[in-house]
């Protein structure tokens, strides 16, 4: 691989806000590369943590405790609950803030604990909100 030669001048270099500024702005390179046509037909626009702006506060807390309280290694199923709790969401728009902001953020956390062995699979810890 090409070593990055771009260091990064961020205060907090490695946290969690140098990586969405980062992430946001090559994003927008992207975005002025290809267009905003071309940027919409690749789907970038439903793609990492701008799902999370079609969420409010309360919706993302909700979408947290569903999917924290019924995990499946107890045999349930939180899609079904989601789907109750959120009915004017399409399932998309579910598995789309599940896999884009969820998972990041739940895998963010797991990645910076001071935990040595981690579970991905840790469905029955609650790893706090973000």
């Amino acid at each position: 691989g090409v070593r990055r030669t771009d260091c990064c001048s961020c205060p907090n270099r490695g946290s969690m806000r140098c990586v969405q500024q980062h992430v946001k702005e090559a994003r927008e390179r992207l975005l002025n590369s290809v267009g905003d046509e071309k940027f919409l037909q690749l789907g970038f626009l439903d793609m990492g943590e701008e799902v999370a702006s079609n969420w409010t506060p309360d919706e993302e807390r909700l979408f947290h405790e569903i999917v924290f309280s019924n995990p499946k290694s107890r045999g349930r199923n939180f899609w079904s609950c989601l789907r109750d709790a959120f009915p004017h969401s399409t399932m998309k728009e579910l598995v789309s803030y599940y896999f884009n902001v969820f998972m990041l953020r739940r895998r963010a956390v797991q990645n910076r604990s001071f935990v040595l062995e981690i579970d991905s699979d840790d469905d029955d810890v609650e790893w706090g909100s973000s």
